[in-house]
């Protein structure tokens, strides 16, 4: 064997250029396999975790949109009788949200103003890092106060403390109470470039008919949410009359939102499939290819050791040994260059998860390409004959 291994070696330097090639496209397939199944590994983390945040119990009721006819909207009503029907089992806030310029010491910037009660930092469980959150008292009174998102207020505020300063908004003055970080997100997506202002303020300022955009609830029990669900409707169909379509009015939930993400990670699981096969199909044809070139090159050797007794089934060994070393080279440097690219998108903020059962899978799938893919051109050298291969 360790003969053997030598001569691979001496072969594959016999065509340095060939056998190069057909490292480096191997190389470039298993890097992309190990980047592709690495980032599927981490989308489906960033998912699971994403949807692990939002926390049982969550509810967002909106209206859709008709195909024809007049379009209905929630009301302050809506959110008045949907609290009364939940009877205590679940808190809510209305949402409402526009996008404006808010002006500050540093300038103009664009933010995305939400018109929420007190209770939205229970909802969306977001954490205030300075200063406070609005009360139900500002939001009684239709206090013109603030608390802005950690990027947004980075930007009107880069040198100095936000809590206590005023901000102009939609022409308005207001007091910034607190500065916040949002956790789980589930009203927006994005940077945290967000201005929450008391919902009665947002009313009266922005809104006309008393319309809201949406309804944020968490219910206390996640096993109820079901009958909370089919109560929510109820009092939306009363309140819109009930001639209204029920498909006009939608309820997520959190089990929605994990058949969705589910759904997401199965089509990017079959997408991260389908590229491995691409790969391992151009690397094997890659492999063979020069293979069948050096049986080419090497007929009357291989003529010569058969005439001297050599058996088929060293002729077979021989190459496969050669094809396999060919595709474990490659397949080395592909993992190498693979985790290298995979730390550096990491620093650009891709999901990159690398696991040690991606190694193992890309090291088998290396042996098996070489074996498969040499397999054929092995075969075709030793059933040559001797005077056959000498003669040609």
């Amino acid at each position: 064997m360790w003969e053997q291994l030598l001569e691979v070696f001496h072969n594959l330097q016999r065509k340095p250029f060939q056998s190069t090639l057909a490292i480096i496209g191997i190389l470039c397939g298993m890097a992309g396999v190990l980047i592709l199944s690495s980032m599927g590994a981490g989308v489906h983390q960033s998912i699971d975790s994403q949807v692990q945040s939002i926390g049982p119990g969550m509810m967002n009721v909106v209206a859709v949109p008709p195909a024809h006819g007049t379009p209905i909207a929630l009301t302050q009503q809506d959110a008045r009788d949907i609290r009364s029907a939940l009877a205590g089992q679940a808190i809510l806030t209305p949402l409402s949200q526009t996008l404006a310029a808010i002006e500050g010491k540093n300038g103009s910037v664009p933010a995305y103003v939400l018109g929420v009660n007190a209770l939205f930092p229970q909802i969306e469980t977001i954490q205030v890092s300075s200063g406070q959150f609005f009360t139900a008292l500002d939001d009684e009174r239709m206090n013109q106060v603030a608390v802005l998102g950690d990027t947004l207020a980075h930007q009107l505020f880069p040198h100095g403390r936000a809590v206590g300063k005023t901000v102009d908004l939609g022409g308005s003055v207001y007091t910034v109470m607190g500065v916040f970080t949002l956790s789980n997100n589930v009203a927006v997506s994005g940077p945290n470039n967000l201005v929450l202002i008391p919902d009665r303020t947002y009313s009266s300022q922005w809104t006309v008919n008393h319309q809201i955009d949406a309804i944020l609830i968490k219910a206390f029990n996640p096993g109820l949410v079901p009958q909370l669900k089919e109560d929510i409707l109820t009092a939306l169909l009363r309140n819109h009359g009930w001639h209204t379509p029920l498909a006009s009015f939608q309820v997520g939930t959190q089990n929605g939102i994990l058949a969705a993400s589910q759904s997401l990670k199965n089509l990017f699981t079959m997408f991260v499939q389908g590229a491995v096969w691409i790969s391992f199909i151009v690397g094997g044809i890659g492999i063979m290819n020069v293979m069948l070139m050096a049986i080419t090159d090497r007929r009357r050797e291989i003529g010569i050791f058969l005439a001297f007794g050599a058996r088929p089934r060293y002729i077979i060994v021989q190459f496969l040994l050669e094809s396999t070393l060919i595709s474990l080279l490659g397949t080395i440097g592909g993992l190498i260059a693979g985790t290298l690219v995979g730390l550096l998108l990491t620093t650009q903020g891709v999901p990159f998860a690398l696991r040690f059962v991606a190694f193992v899978e890309d090291m088998g799938i290396g042996i098996l390409l070489g074996v498969l893919f040499g397999l054929y051109p092995s075969v075709r050298a030793a059933l040559m004959t001797p005077h056959a291969a000498i003669q040609e």
